[in-house]
């Protein structure tokens, strides 16, 4: 469950003075936990605010600024801020570009003078609580990924359908001695003899519904023969069926 931010500082980026002074009196007359409105009419000074504030969590950003314009405004506070949702303040005729920064990972747009104080509210509070979901998910796979790598046997990530190798870890590469842009180029009936692809797939039934573990042979780069006890399962990895095989060497015991 995520929990809602409390007492939390508020960046908004805006040159306009008007406007400045309806988005303050907007937040200032709103229900939400701000403890401190910090404003900067460029993106120079919005840096600097970042930088000395860490209390700041969200972003409200004007496209266009005196030292920057358009896509490029929400790409420089993201690639300086990356874990702040940002929100797009926009004219009407700016909504495409709005549109594209959201593509790029803006949490929201709002078109200026077409908002209230109730739809800026749910817009900041919702945009910090998807942001702080995402920043989970990312940690989360992050931490898998990490592990994944870091295991001590050879592990490879394949697509169901293609066999396509998608991910493969450290101890693999060293063992089959490929690197891993080479696997990345590789399906998985490029590490079996060609006499023995009719097995693999055959071990491989759509749909798999639990682990398996089967006895194969491993080619490595030189032509070094493996005899190998792998044991595969499928995962979900990022919206597509895969297989996830964790392979042992058993040659020395052959």
């Amino acid at each position: 469950m995520i929990q809602r931010v409390t007492h939390f500082d508020l960046l908004v980026i805006e040159d306009n003075p008007a406007d400045m002074f309806i988005l303050v009196k907007m937040l200032n007359a709103s229900s939400l936990p701000i403890a401190t409105i910090h404003s900067a009419n460029s993106l120079q000074q919005a840096f600097q605010l970042l930088s000395q504030h860490p209390g700041i969590k969200a972003v409200l950003l004007d496209l266009s600024l005196p030292d920057s314009f358009g896509l490029e405004s929400y790409l420089a506070i993201r690639n300086t801020a990356s874990n702040l949702p940002v929100i797009i303040l926009t004219g009407y005729a700016d909504t495409s570009m709005a549109l594209e920064a959201l593509k790029e990972g803006a949490q929201d747009y709002l078109v200026k003078g077409q908002f209230d104080q109730e739809l800026l509210f749910r817009s900041i509070q919702y945009s910090i609580e998807r942001k702080q979901q995402a920043e989970k998910v990312k940690e989360s796979e992050e931490r898998y990924r990490y592990m994944f790598r870091s295991n001590p046997f050879p592990s490879f990530i394949t697509d169901f359908e293609t066999l396509s190798i998608l991910e493969v870890n450290d101890c693999a590469c060293e063992i089959y001695q490929y690197t891993r842009e080479e696997f990345l180029q590789m399906t998985i009936k490029d590490i079996r003899p060609p006499e023995d692809v009719p097995k693999l797939m055959a071990d491989i039934v759509y749909p798999a519904k639990e682990y398996k573990r089967v006895f194969s042979r491993h080619v490595k780069k030189d032509g070094t023969l493996m005899y190998c006890e792998v044991t595969f399962y499928p995962i979900d990895y990022f919206g597509k069926i895969a297989l996830q095989s964790l392979v042992n060497d058993i040659t020395d015991k052959m």
